[in-house]
């Protein structure tokens, strides 16, 4: 054999070898003792790196207290020691990680959890129920089919990492926060649902390129947050907030398209530098539909900008702005009445704001649209018709 023939065959041969570990093998762990393991620590244990864990029916109530992370000792039902680990339910209306009843808030206890870096982690097919913190993961994360609820904190953590694919899964009932992401990059939520969450469903610190797509959130405080300097696109997507549906501060930043933002209180809420567009959707506010302190840099185009309280748009801590103007320009109003359009902003002409020389923003709202934004795009689970609700 040519010597430069034989050195590509080695060097392919390593390759395949280092891209596929030699042992990567399925666990089954079952509850009726016809698998491998019963339990998921013992499963989990005998894993090596790219390894598939098959879990059978039945309610896996088993937890080993290790250190996520770096330092925190936490009681865990499936904690993972080596990367390239696939968990993978039998459905996720009969396998369910942890105890049948609720657990109390600050009780650290966590469903699966990665006890360092560990990239790789796949979940499907199963429920993660009664515990503190439902997936604690620093790696990359990929999980899909999992239904995560009655959980007393926070759905989902991710710290660190570069990676996360989420992707049909439903979030019911976690008392304070669906996602939390904290330093974090490169993360799709898609094909979610989010009910029953006290506080936020999505809430992102320093996390970047984060994308909420043919999702639904209903419920929640404040339904999405993108803060200190976060990136958030949010597309074909429904949310519906017990008090703001969308929230940016900290230089955070958040792209909207084709989507229906409802709040109680405010459709939408901007402060401290944060960056912001709205493309082709509806904004519905029970006391302001848009409310801004101290964000120059925004851009309203092409949606409906309903209100049923007193404010269309509000600008709050609008000095030092040199009489710039932020773009509501090409938007439907709910009328084409303008005198009754410029009642409902509230801006440096303003009466509010007529006694405090310092305040300088202003904003643009002409031309408007002389009719309803029609809805440009299908979602699945029916956003098409309740994008179109009066």
């Amino acid at each position: 054999m040519d010597k430069t023939l034989t050195a590509v065959v080695v060097v392919a041969c390593i390759l395949s070898w280092v891209h596929n570990p030699a042992r990567a093998e399925t666990i089954r762990v079952f509850q009726d003792g016809t698998g491998d393991y019963a339990d998921l620590p013992s499963g989990l244990d005998a894993a090596a790196e790219g390894d598939t864990i098959l879990v059978g029916a039945g309610r896996y109530t088993e937890a080993r207290d290790v250190v996520l992370g770096c330092c925190l000792s936490v009681a865990t039902n499936a904690p993972v020691s080596v990367p390239e680990i696939t968990i993978i339910g039998s459905g996720r209306d009969v396998t369910i990680i942890g105890p049948a009843a609720r657990v109390a808030s600050g009780s650290l206890t966590v469903g699966i959890g990665t006890v360092q870096r560990m990239p790789g982690l796949r979940i499907e097919s199963l429920t993660i129920q009664n515990l503190n913190v439902g997936i604690v993961a620093y790696g990359d994360l990929d999980i899909w089919n999992l239904s995560i609820k009655d959980i007393s904190d926070a759905g989902v953590f991710r710290d660190s990492v570069d990676t996360a694919l989420i992707t049909g899964c439903s979030f019911v009932n976690c008392d304070y926060l669906g996602i939390q992401l904290s330093n974090a990059g490169n993360v799709w939520v898609s094909g979610c649902e989010f009910t029953g969450q006290s506080s936020s469903s999505l809430d992102l610190w320093n996390s970047h390129n984060v994308n909420f797509v043919n999702s639904r959130s209903e419920g929640a405080w404040i339904a999405l947050k993108s803060t200190q300097g976060s990136t958030l696109t949010v597309r074909d997507s429904y949310v519906r907030a017990g008090k703001d549906a969308g929230a940016v501060s900290g230089r955070g930043s958040m792209w909207v398209y084709d989507s229906y933002f409802e709040g109680d209180e405010a459709a939408f809420l901007g402060f401290s530098g944060a960056r912001v567009e709205f493309h082709r959707s509806r904004l519905v506010g029970h006391q302001m539909t848009v409310f801004l302190g101290n964000t120059p840099d925004v851009q309203f185009s092409e949606n409906d900008l309903l209100h049923n309280g007193q404010w269309a748009v509000y600008l709050d801590d609008i000095y030092d702005m040199n009489g710039e103007k932020l773009d509501f320009r090409n938007n439907w109003w709910g009328t084409t009445d303008l005198d009754s359009i410029q009642s409902w902003i509230v801006d440096a002409d303003h009466p509010i704001h007529d006694n405090d020389p310092r305040e300088e923003g202003y904003v643009e709202f002409l031309p408007i649209l002389e009719g309803s934004v029609p809805t440009r795009r299908q979602s699945v689970g029916g956003l098409k018709g309740r994008f179109r609700e009066p």
